[in-house]
């Protein structure tokens, strides 16, 4: 039930992007009823349905019950064991179905569930494989009084489909047993959150990378552009797919015959990427591309809730930026593209996890921190716990807005971070730009051509996991900004290259783009190219990179130059620093040499 935004397909342009806007407020997350802006393509009919007067024609409703897990405690006890590269345990992953043995709420509390939807005529089917989420129907009428709720009518793409008016209850000793109902709010206007979507395309400028850093970054030949491909990066000024895998240690992996082959990588999009005879735009150009790099990749599509119908441009060049950036590195993988309206998102991650088809998971959409419901925090958490536990690796990108995520329009210069990014089982990923001034090439992405910063600072929301540690982590500025009882948070844990990313989208055919959206999917393919060669999953990864940054240095470069103070309302109060720091996080990955490291491992 959230509205989330790309992370953006940003092309070079002198104006500032609008990122989010956001009332930032108390511990508790209070918020009251002005707090999202953005836009709404749907718009709800007058019509109520409460629990006295309906229409013999009464709709159907389809929602889901997200259970809590038996114990929170164990659940993430035995996350620390099976992620810690020390541990006995490390990588010894469970099942969906041993996910729901071990950590499913209880036969008791699903029977207790089911029988209270049950007793007002609802059907109640069979938990989901992960054991957290039990899908429910029947008519509006019995919804109601079940949910204690009214209901009126949304038009969504010219369908009449049910909407709760307000918050869901039920008996408080049942209440407790639920993390959310999700699938009520279809529109997206969630009780005291309005959600839209404010991102507009911005007008593209020249975008000239400097020749000379592109060129000698250039390590490889591989993989390589088709002819046309590479007249289009040299003029559009773009980066060779073969610059990133120059910089981020990927051409041994390719040298050994070895492009992602075994491996299935799953992306989520607000975008409609399922081809329909309504839209074949996004296929028809991924094809394009994929046959420009010689990819055969096999490419599953996924509807969520009838999946997203959002066509515009700038939505469907993010969802190329995504799918051709990880493909251009891992060619011979497996992408799953998940599409889903915008307030189907804890849906679409509960499903992505249950699922369990893709190791690999890696989002470029997200929100504020600040601007999400407690609600939707608590699913998004609740599916990346069982996604570390499955050995799932779960990469987002930390947000093109700098130290202050939430800003639009002159708007909240407060301090604020990226979701998902900030959830504590993701691995956030910042961005980076070349810099002739830096030693090893790369400084802070902070580019005011493009209209953004690498998104990081402090969690005003989630606790520090105990394996956020080590030189530069909890630096004073962080301590300082953490309005926690305790120790926050801190994003990103590592960055990658964010701009110079030469994609083939509807409309504008080649372009170039930047933002840490790219960042994420560069990460994505170099975890793809690991697994591919160990034949195992990775997992949550942040127990190892934090490990080996203070055991191995070499396999993460140290980012000392920049800072991501876009607004210069701080003071740059978050600069590249020696260690971690909530600029670039711990640093960029070698994944050769992290491969190697893992050997010594295990």
């Amino acid at each position: 039930m959230r509205v989330e935004q790309p992370h953006l397909s940003i092309r070079r342009t002198a104006s500032v992007i609008g990122v989010c806007i956001a009332l930032l407020v108390a511990n508790d997350l209070l918020f009251n009823s002005a707090a999202k802006s953005f836009e709404n393509t749907h718009s709800q009919t007058a019509s109520r349905y409460g629990n006295a007067t309906l229409p013999s024609h009464s709709p159907k409703v389809n929602f889901d019950l997200v259970m809590q897990p038996s114990s929170q405690f164990a659940l993430e006890s035995f996350i620390t064991q099976v992620s810690e590269p020390m541990s006995s345990s490390y990588r010894h992953y469970l099942s969906p179905t041993e996910f729901a043995s071990r950590f499913g709420p209880t036969k008791a509390t699903v029977a207790s569930l089911a029988n209270y939807f049950r007793g007002y005529g609802l059907s109640v089917g069979k938990p989901w494989s992960g054991g957290v989420v039990m899908p429910v129907s029947g008519s509006v009428s019995d919804a109601a009084k079940a949910l204690r709720v009214s209901f009126g009518l949304a038009r969504i793409h010219g369908i009449n489909i049910p909407q709760a008016n307000g918050q869901w209850r039920i008996p408080s000793q049942l209440e407790a047993d639920l993390v959310s109902v999700i699938g009520i709010y279809p529109d997206g206007n969630v009780p005291n959150y309005r959600k839209v979507n404010d991102m507009t395309r911005l007008k593209i400028t020249n975008a000239n990378v400097k020749q000379s850093s592109r060129l000698s970054h250039s390590l490889s030949r591989l993989p390589r552009l088709c002819q046309s491909g590479e007249v289009q990066a040299a003029s559009l000024g773009a980066y060779l797919p073969s610059t990133f895998a120059g910089l981020y240690g990927m051409n041994s992996f390719y040298a050994k015959n070895d492009f992602g082959a075994g491996t299935t990588i799953a992306i989520p999009e607000f975008a409609a990427t399922s081809p329909t005879k309504a839209s074949y735009q996004f296929r028809s150009h991924l094809d394009n591309y994929l046959s420009c790099i010689g990819s055969r990749s096999k490419v599953d599509y996924i509807s969520i809730n009838g999946g997203s119908s959002d066509r515009s441009p700038a939505s469907l060049e993010e969802a190329e930026l995504d799918t051709e950036t990880v493909l251009s590195l891992a060619p011979s993988a497996t992408v799953q593209i998940y599409s889903a309206p915008q307030a189907s998102g804890d849906q679409m991650y509960l499903k992505m996890v249950s699922n369990d088809s893709a190791s690999i998971i890696v989002g470029s959409w997200g929100l504020c921190e600040g601007l999400n419901a407690p609600s939707d925090l608590n699913v998004e958490n609740l599916a990346f716990k069982e996604a570390a536990a499955q050995g799932q690796t779960v990469l987002f990108a930390s947000g093109d807005g700098g130290s202050e995520d939430c800003y639009l329009n002159g708007t909240n210069r407060q301090l604020a971070v990226d979701d998902p990014a900030s959830q504590p089982y993701v691995t956030g990923v910042g961005g980076l730009m070349l810099s002739p001034g830096s030693a090893k090439g790369e400084k802070v992405w902070f580019d005011k051509s493009y209209g953004g910063a690498s998104g990081g600072g402090v969690s005003l929301i989630h606790t520090q996991p105990i394996w956020q540690s080590g030189p530069g982590v909890d630096s004073q500025q962080a301590i300082d900004n953490c309005v926690l009882a305790t120790v926050c948070r801190e994003v990103p844990d590592i960055s990658a290259l964010a701009e110079g990313f030469l994609v083939y989208a509807p409309k504008y055919g080649w372009d170039v783009l930047g933002g840490t959206s790219g960042a994420a999917p560069v990460v994505a393919a170099g975890v793809a190219l690991i697994e591919s060669q160990i034949h195992h999953r990775l997992g949550l990864l942040t127990p190892l990179l934090y490990s080996l940054s203070r055991l191995d240095p070499s396999v993460i470069s140290d980012v000392k130059l920049g800072e991501n103070d876009y607004l210069k309302a701080h003071g740059g109060i978050y600069s590249a620093t020696q260690g971690y720091d909530p600029a670039s996080g711990l640093g960029f990955v070698h994944f050769d040499r992290l491969l190697n490291a893992l050997g010594r491992i295990s």
